[in-house]
């Protein structure tokens, strides 16, 4: 029954454009990627832990997306409404009202001045180097940072931009969330800076509401996200990040619990077609602030993981990648309900952009 929203949505899309006089104004999108991922700890339960919210099946072929968006846009205004089903919507967005699981962006935006845009509704996270879009990013899987920063928001953006600047402002319901448990609200700061075509640097931020629970237990958060990316050559590219974050320990509390966390990719282009990268991370959450382990030294993990890319078409990619995780904790289950504190896996896919 799940699929019979989304049918009416673009149904009732559909039939909106057919009735502008302006087709060219309209456009559609759509991905999907497929994978198949093998854990060396055979978890019993088939899933990986809940701290990973992409390509979360063992031992499975299975979709971790399908997205299709409808796009408006004139010099003027612009509007996005993109539906999606999957793996990652399912985790991601469990936390959601049924309404919601399957909005992955639903926004409307209008120029004030040259250069200066005011956008509402539902858009993608202005935290992190790494989006829900897996084609989109450096490497197959996210890194645990991004698995556990925001990937969507919702709220109001104000946004300058130029040839070498972003300058962003946004009031947001919280700590990616579309539906408001509360009235308590965020607030977040993007800034990039293009010196050159070469080089990218981000400096991203939220303050607020953090937790989204009644106004009674909510905890504020203050984060910060900071990345970069150069290309020494064409061939060659690096991207780096760091993000750090603290949280009230409890309601009204003085104190604070930290976590941090930082990774960094190389990637390197053999030709055209094929394309190889590296990264290595370290993500820290000891006081169990938005990881949680119930055990003694609570989430401190390090990641390394190998890609290989082959474009088999502009818009058509395979990928493999290997990766292990080793963490102070037994945080990773195996096949006898028990937990180990390392695995491996390799996990492969073909992505689509249309």
């Amino acid at each position: 029954m799940k699929i019979i929203p989304i049918i009416f949505f673009l149904n009732i899309a559909g039939s909106v454009m057919a009735q502008q006089p302006d087709e060219n104004k309209f456009s559609w999108s759509g991905a999907l990627e497929t994978y198949y991922l093998y854990d060396v700890n055979n978890p019993a339960s088939k899933q990986l832990p809940g701290f990973v919210y992409s390509q979360p099946k063992h031992n499975q072929v299975s979709i971790n997306y399908a997205l299709i968006d409808a796009h408006y846009a004139d010099s003027t205004v612009h509007a996005n409404f993109g539906l999606i089903t999957g793996d990652y919507p399912q985790r991601n967005y469990s936390a959601e009202p049924e309404t919601y699981r399957h909005l992955y962006e639903a926004n409307i935006g209008f120029q004030i001045l040259n250069a200066l845009w005011i956008d509402a509704g539902v858009m993608p996270s202005h935290i992190g180097l790494e989006g829900a879009l897996t084609q989109d990013n450096m490497t197959l899987s996210h890194s645990l940072m991004a698995h556990n920063s925001p990937f969507y928001e919702s709220g109001i953006k104000v946004s300058y931009s130029s040839a070498k600047w972003l300058f962003a402002f946004l009031l947001l319901n919280g700590w990616q969330n579309i539906n408001d448990n509360n009235n308590n609200k965020a607030v977040g700061t993007q800034i990039q800076w293009k010196p050159t075509g070469s080089i990218l640097l981000n400096s991203s931020t939220f303050i607020g509401d953090g937790t989204n629970l009644p106004d009674s237990l909510t905890l504020t958060r203050y984060f910060h996200d900071f990345y970069l990316t150069y290309s020494f050559t064409e061939k060659m590219s690096i991207a780096a990040a760091y993000d750090i974050g603290i949280q009230q320990r409890s309601h009204g509390a003085d104190d604070y619990f930290t976590w941090w966390g930082t990774s960094v990719i190389l990637k390197y282009k053999f030709t055209d077609k094929t394309s190889v990268s590296a990264r290595g991370e370290y993500f820290s959450d000891k006081n169990q602030a938005v990881i949680t382990t119930n055990t003694p030294d609570g989430f401190q993990t390090t990641g390394f993981s190998a890609n290989l890319d082959y474009l088999l078409k502009s818009n058509l990619i395979i990928r493999l990648e290997a990766k292990h995780f080793s963490s102070k904790d037994d945080l990773f289950p195996g096949n006898h309900d028990n937990f180990k504190n390392e695995t491996s896996m390799i996990i492969s896919s073909f992505d689509i952009k249309f």
